[in-house]
């Protein structure tokens, strides 16, 4: 079977459950994608966000089929035998509307498949995961081919890709935030790379990581721990969040932890000989994400036993282990890095995984821990825990590079730190307990850790990483005295408020430009002018932003101010010259025809988002006006807190809203549709002549008049 091709059928089928069948009701972009960093069980007691607390279960019969998918081109065809019409009614989801589930059931390319398939695109190998048996019943699975060589790249680069996906449908913008003890913050910035409406802060710990880590993002005093205070105290200022539709991609994010699921898919066809085989995953964790997806992939119906390997911060085995779920005083600096946590965050799903759900334990639990850094964890549960995750191993520095120089001796093989804690229990344990197939999860290459490498008596291979060694680095240092919340709250403001002109901080324009079939430009001449703005405006304007029937009304109440019936007067002078009177606005001015369409949209999308703008303008000749309201403009913070907008023409929704008038005098002037006509057009700022209908290719000839 082709690797490649079965790995991205299974985050594909994966996506497919949890986003259509697995009756979750809210849209995806709200599915903890984008994720209030409180507690999720506090939250619902409060009346926040309720999801759905089930896990979809997958027959043996579905896992038996899924197992020889070769092509991602057959996907559809598998599909339909799980995916029916009737299970358009289980979908309360606007995100995919039923009628593009049924062109899906019938065999038409849907999104998701191409955010899959896109979403390994830069990984350097031709395979998301490699495997590499290293002894009878023992499987390496190398999960660090992604651009930034951990395995952090398989679950970010699907996340940014939905998250992409559902911002630009929306036209909607957010910030992600990111606390990184590693390898997240290097992946988080690649998955996003040339995501138009995604910008991303990453903070990093200084002296925490190794040198490669630090090349690939930036650095500041403290450990991930302390990085996560800001980040949570921005995401517990709720109406902060909000307005800077703030998200994390951290391992909190459910989006990573479903995209995770189908590594332990994968792993499974890979280390089962037949289905229902038992199969063992050893998995290096931190803020145990990793192990909640390998949870739900054992609860949705795959039979694989865990077991969690860890750092000397030891508090995901010591709970998993004794039921004592309790902090450290301190983080302790290891050469497995990306497991330097003591707030494992993950820990809490664990919890109301294996409770079934029992939100009153997982409330207990997490109360005890917020208010007295430690919690026991009831029998019972414990019970159900170690029913799955079998074994916690707690694996020293010393006793990582002895592993790191052991699987080299023995197999001629380099692992990372990382992986050095989950090889460690495999080589450690008798062989009575190797009864059954096992695999390691390789979670970084160890290009990223020359220096672990060297420690172990060897030289780390450098080829993907040496060219990252002399760069320039870009950040901005926060020392331990200063108050990092501010600080972080400054930056979501300058870049909230750096949204309110284009990325380059020049003016505004649509990403594209939309045509206009001929057949429309024939059957637009006979229509009214305030019709002729709806037709134009459509063409710009979403119809899950404004439907046809509310878009038509704002455009005809644009004009229901004006002096005469028809908001434009013809005044024919001689032959071939007409005057195109712009002056029956309520002003008398052509400005009323941009402004007024403007006021209107403005007004139906402050009430339909319960919003409120202030606007400032700049007046008449005198330059020196602009200065104070630029000063305004200027200040990101002044600007995100009030709300401010500019109504001269710098709105692009003015240059939008006076295309109309030059389609309107194409009309009124032409014999005939494709004959060349000439408009004079006075002007100032260069607003008007900006409107110059592109939207077909216009035989138009354009003289410019200024004063």
């Amino acid at each position: 079977c082709d690797v490649f091709n079965i790995f991205i059928t299974n985050v594909y089928l994966i996506l497919i459950d949890f986003l259509f069948i697995c009756n979750y009701h809210e849209n995806i972009f709200n599915l903890g994608i984008t994720h209030n960093y409180k507690s999720e069980v506090l939250e619902r007691e409060r009346g926040g966000r309720k999801k759905n607390n089930k896990i979809k279960s997958i027959s043996e019969h579905t896992i038996t089929i899924t197992s020889d998918l070769e092509f991602v081109h057959n996907i559809e065809s598998r599909l339909k035998t799980r995916v029916t019409p009737k299970m358009a009614d289980f979908i309360y989801l606007k995100a995919f509307p039923k009628l593009q589930l049924k062109n899906y059931i019938n065999g038409v390319s849907f999104h998701t498949k191409k955010i899959c398939v896109t979403s390994f695109e830069r990984f350097y190998n031709s395979t998301p995961i490699g495997v590499k048996s290293l002894d009878k019943n023992l499987s390496v699975f190398e999960l660090f081919y992604g651009p930034t060589l951990a395995f952090k790249d398989l679950a970010l680069f699907v996340v940014s890709g939905l998250l992409d996906y559902f911002t630009k449908k929306r036209n909607k913008h957010l910030t992600a935030l990111v606390a990184t003890s590693g390898d997240t913050g290097s992946s988080a910035l690649e998955s996003v790379k040339g995501r138009e409406n995604l910008d991303l802060i990453v903070l990093l710990p200084q002296d925490r990581c190794s040198l490669i880590q630090k090349l690939q993002m930036t650095t500041f005093d403290g450990s991930s721990d302390d990085l996560d205070v800001p980040i949570k105290m921005c995401f517990e200022d709720k109406d902060f969040a909000s307005q800077h539709n703030l998200i994390s991609m951290n391992s909190i994010n459910i989006g990573r932890i479903l995209a995770q699921i189908p590594i332990y898919v994968f792993g499974y066809y890979k280390l089962a000989s037949k289905i229902g085989e038992e199969v063992e995953i050893v998995v290096p964790t931190g803020a145990a994400g990793s192990i909640t997806a390998g949870s739900m992939a054992h609860f949705m119906g795959f039979p694989i036993r865990l077991v969690v390997s860890v750092n000397v911060n030891d508090i995901v085995a010591r709970t998993l282990r004794h039921g004592i779920f309790s902090q450290r005083d301190q983080v302790f600096k290891t050469l497995a890095n990306a497991m330097d946590i003591q707030m494992p965050c993950n820990l809490e799903r664990i919890f109301y995984i294996y409770s079934k759900s029992n939100e009153k334990i997982v409330l207990s639990i997490m109360k005890d821990f917020e208010s007295k850094s430690r919690a026991d964890i009831p029998q019972e549960l414990m019970n159900s825990i170690k029913q799955v995750v079998i074994e916690s191993e707690i694996v020293s520095d010393e006793e990582i590079i002895k592993t790191i120089k052991m699987v080299k001796e023995k197999y001629d093989y380099f692992i990372c730190p990382h992986t050095a804690t989950a090889a460690h229990y495999s080589l450690s344990t008798k062989e009575s307990k190797r009864d059954i197939p096992r695999g390691i999860f390789a979670t970084a290459s160890p290009e990223k850790f020359p220096d672990a490498i060297s420690d172990a008596g060897f030289q780390a291979p450098d080829e993907r990483v040496k060219h990252l060694l002399g760069k320039k680095e870009y950040y901005l240092e926060m020392k331990k005295d200063e108050d990092w919340f501010q600080i972080l709250k400054e930056k979501i403001c300058s870049i909230t408020a750096s949204r309110s002109y284009s990325n380059d901080g020049g003016l505004y324009m649509p990403q594209s430009i939309p045509k206009v079939t001929k057949e429309e430009i024939s059957m637009w001449r006979e229509l009214p002018y305030e019709k002729l703005v709806y037709k134009i405006l459509r063409k710009f304007i979403e119809q899950d932003e404004a439907p046809d029937e509310e878009l038509e009304n704002l455009c005809a109440a644009s004009f229901d101010r004006f002096s005469t019936s028809l908001p434009i007067g013809i005044k024919k002078l001689e032959d071939n010259l007409t005057v195109f009177e712009l002056f029956h606005g309520p002003t008398l001015a052509f400005k009323d025809f941009g402004l007024f369409v403007v006021a209107e949209l403005l007004d139906y999308f402050v009430k339909k988002s319960n919003k409120h703008l202030v606007a400032l303008v700049v007046e008449g000749t005198s330059d020196e006006l602009d200065v104070p309201i630029k000063r305004c403009f200027e200040d990101k913070n002044f600007v995100a807190q009030h709300n401010l907008i500019c109504l001269n023409s710098i709105n692009i929704g003015r240059i939008l809203a006076q295309i109309p008038i030059y389609v309107f005098a194409y009309y009124k002037l032409v014999s005939k549709i494709g004959e060349e006509v000439e408009i004079v057009v006075p002007t100032g700022a260069a607003g008007s002549i900006t409107v110059l209908p592109v939207l077909w290719d216009s035989p138009f000839a354009l003289w410019f008049l200024s004063p």
